[in-house]
């Protein structure tokens, strides 16, 4: 009966669960006005014009591109973001963005970025944090959340919430209170930027100034979004996250609780400085306010919008809500039934909403849209809506589309910047909802990279193009990334299984759509240098080139051959050029091999084992032959493309004692423990007048009433027996869940005691 029940609750759970992945996923669509009878769609990635465009218009467009992006970086802004702005919108989005004017908020130094793999400018350091008041003049006193209270609730396995307290006399300080989470709990997550001095790395404090406001901005939302009267509650790391080095301890497990925290929340309140400072809307009637579309731009260059913890501070919570200096806007799904997404506008003073449709198509004509200068004041009825789709659409696509999958994350962390890299791995984990409680047993971010690649279901090829840091040596494990690189991996590509010591990919014939070729050259290729490279059946000539981020090679003993795995097709801002990764084939004793397969395999499928040495670039030759008369014929290595299905087998060093992530487990439980008291008595009760009535009944069992009363009597029993298991089994899942809370606790102690001896030595 106890499998049943828990099998019904689950049932009713992902059913619950599939409503609300339903919900998230409907984006009505919205047409730009002037351009809504033409086809052509700058919503997408600039890739997509590569097929239309002549190699004339596309070098225009490079060009164009390129004089943008040294007016950007002339005013200011870092090459790190102008590069990511430039791929992830089409040119004409792109160009609207070149002539925003940053906020003098955002005036920051970005010389040392270029000699980065990110941004730093936004970094903080610990040791020189300035914590910031309201205004410049401001020198008020800090507000602390109870210690003691903090650690007792995070030491439980729960989670702490904070409310503010505000006296009737404006000269009393603000008193901050801590409360446990239940499931009854109504809150908001708060997601800040370090960098604009909301945080505090040595205390759990804010001045009193940040306080208020803090708490003038959640009295807004209170009843708008439907929270319960009373004390508002609310989660932020600077006043939940214990800190200091012996603290080591709560901290991880406050960062493992980091999915929980923003999935239960009602909203994510963003607080960035820039946006605070951005004036949304206009000051006319309110039913026709929208948006504007600089104040979306502003948004998507944003600093929060830059950094990679805010993307799972977004990702996670059904709703996201912006603070702009006149309003805050929410946005997310009309309802739990209603998927439809909304943007809706709230005051400090009054509450107002207006529902706004966002867009999933958009198409636009050839139209230049020079007119969609951020400081144009045209309000034509006609005037193009391009840009503003656009910019909508790449918003909710990042944060309300059910796409959790690995390349997802990756590509939306590409472009972001932390202070800590090491917590990257973190965040991906949450963002998929995977537990972190082996992944935390690493202490190195190439080991957290490979436990979670390793835990997936299918790996995307396109991991072994990317040009990022990765591990090196003279070893299999060559591919693992250290840190997100720029470089983005292909969504819908999951070509790689996991096994015990290999990636296996299953090559295509050439009968098949390949998305992939497969080149062989006989003998080992060093990519020290450029490789001339000629294809055999077409003899075109390109040059291989290593990417950047590479150091050293693979050595050479052992192996016997070279093998390629390309794109199949070319990048549409640099014609000519295609992604790759270099392989080196192990030279098999006593078999004589043909492209690295046996010269007469049997019918089984063939098989070609390979370890991973770097990720290349081929552009093709500007000769677009070569002959044996040319000087660098000697030089030339000829390709020999696999043309039959087969299975490549990619090595790596096994993980000793890996265990692979699985996904967060959820508890359920039929009564609350507030509850659980008054259960007891209630059985105790219903039980003790059961027990008496049985007696009185048998004291008259000689009369006839006995048996008249006795089919009474069986239902009072059965509903007293059903009741008590029922308050059994709730007794059993709550002692199963206080159980797991400890071992949960006691995990992280273990975690934490290695993590300090281990920063001692």
């Amino acid at each position: 009966m106890t499998k049943s029940i828990s099998l019904t609750l689950l049932r009713v759970n992902k059913h619950a669960e599939a409503r609300r992945r339903r919900a998230r996923s409907h984006l009505p669509p919205r047409r730009c006005r002037r351009h809504h009878r033409t086809t052509r769609d700058i919503t997408q990635h600039h890739y997509c014009e590569s097929e239309t465009s002549s190699s004339r218009d596309q070098s225009k467009v490079n060009e164009r591109i390129r004089l943008e992006t040294e007016h950007m970086l002339e005013n200011g802004w870092c090459p790190h973001q102008v590069k990511h702005l430039s791929e992830l919108y089409h040119h004409k989005v792109f160009s609207y963005l070149s002539k925003l004017q940053r906020s003098p908020h955002r005036l920051a130094d970005h010389k040392n970025c270029s000699s980065h793999e990110a941004c730093v400018a936004y970094n903080t350091d610990p040791t020189s944090y300035t914590i910031r008041h309201t205004t410049p003049d401001c020198a008020c006193l800090h507000v602390s959340t109870p210690y003691e209270d903090l650690v007792q609730i995070i030491r439980q396995g729960d989670i702490p919430l904070i409310s503010i307290e505000v006296g009737s006399d404006s000269t009393a300080l603000p008193k901050v209170r801590v409360h446990s989470r239940s499931r009854e709990s109504k809150y908001v997550a708060i997601s800040h930027v370090w960098m604009d001095g909301m945080g505090n790395p040595k205390a759990n404090s804010l001045p009193v100034c940040q306080i208020n406001s803090l708490h003038a901005n959640l009295l807004a939302l209170q009843g708008f979004l439907d929270m319960d009267k009373g004390p508002i509650l609310f989660w932020m790391d600077t006043l939940c996250i214990p800190v200091g080095r012996e603290e080591m301890l709560l901290r991880l497990i406050q960062v493992d609780k980091m999915a929980s925290i923003y999935k239960g929340a009602v909203t994510s309140l963003v607080l960035d400085a820039e946006l605070m400072a951005t004036v949304a809307g206009t000051d006319t009637d309110p039913s026709s306010r929208r948006l504007s579309v600089e104040t979306r731009a502003r948004l998507s260059c944003s600093v929060w919008m830059s950094r990679c913890w805010t993307l799972q501070e977004g990702e996670l919570p059904p709703t996201i809500t912006v603070q702009y200096l006149n309003t805050a806007v929410i946005m997310g799904r009309r309802s739990e039934k209603d998927g439809s997404y909304v943007e809706r506008f709230t005051t400090l003073e009054v509450v107002q909403s207006i529902d706004m449709t966002i867009s999933n198509e958009a198409e636009v004509g050839p139209a230049d849209l020079l007119d969609l200068d951020p400081q144009s004041t045209n309000s034509s009825p006609f005037e193009c809506d391009c840009v503003d789709i656009a910019l909508e659409k790449a918003f909710y696509t990042t944060f309300f589309e059910e796409t959790h999958s690995f390349p997802h994350v990756w590509n939306e962390l590409a472009g972001r910047s932390t202070t800590m890299p090491e917590d990257v791995p973190l965040i991906v984990t949450n963002v998929m909802d995977l537990d972190n409680r082996e992944l935390l047993k690493y202490h190195n971010s190439g080991d957290m990279f490979k436990a979670i690649i390793l835990s997936l279901n299918r790996v995307p090829l396109s991991l072994f193009f990317n040009a990022g840091p990765r591990q090196s040596g003279d070893n299999r494990d060559r591919w693992v990334p250290v840190e997100v690189g720029a470089d983005t991996l292909t969504p819908e590509d999951g070509n790689l299984t996991v096994s015990a010591s290999y990636l296996l990919y299953q090559h295509p014939s050439a009968d098949d759509v390949q998305k992939y070729l497969l080149y062989v050259i006989e003998g080992l290729v060093r990519v020290d240098r450029t490789i001339h490279l000629r294809h055999q059946d077409s003899n075109e000539v390109y040059t291989m080139e290593a990417a950047d981020c590479i150091t050293d090679q693979l050595g050479t003993h052992g192996y016997g051959s070279t093998c390629l795995i390309i794109e199949n097709s070319f990048s549409a801002r640099s014609p000519g050029t295609r992604r790759g990764a270099c392989f080196y084939v192990p030279a098999a004793r006593n078999v004589k091999l043909k492209h690295g397969f046996p010269r007469s395999h049997t019918t089984e499928k063939p098989e070609l084992n390979l370890v991973f040495n770097c990720p290349v670039r081929l552009q093709r030759s500007h000769a677009c032959t070569i002959s044996s008369g040319d000087n660098v014929v000697d030089s030339v290595r000829d390709l020999d493309l696999i043309t039959y299905s087969c299975d490549i087998k990619i090595h790596y060093e096994p993980m000793p004692n890996f265990k692979a992530l699985p996904k967060r487990r959820k508890k359920y439980n039929i009564w609350d423990d507030d509850t659980q008291a008054r259960d007891v008595i209630f059985v105790f009760i219903f039980l003790s007048v059961s027990a008496f009535s049985l007696g009185a009944l048998l004291q008259s069992g000689k009369s006839d009433k006995f048996l008249d009363l006795f089919p009474l009597l069986c239902l009072f029993v059965y509903l007293g027996v059903v009741f008590t298991i029922a308050v059994s089994m709730s007794f059993a899942t709550t002692l199963s869940n206080k159980l797991e809370a400890w071992r949960y606790v006691r995990d992280f102690e273990a975690i934490a005691a290695k993590r300090l001896l281990d920063t001692a030595v």
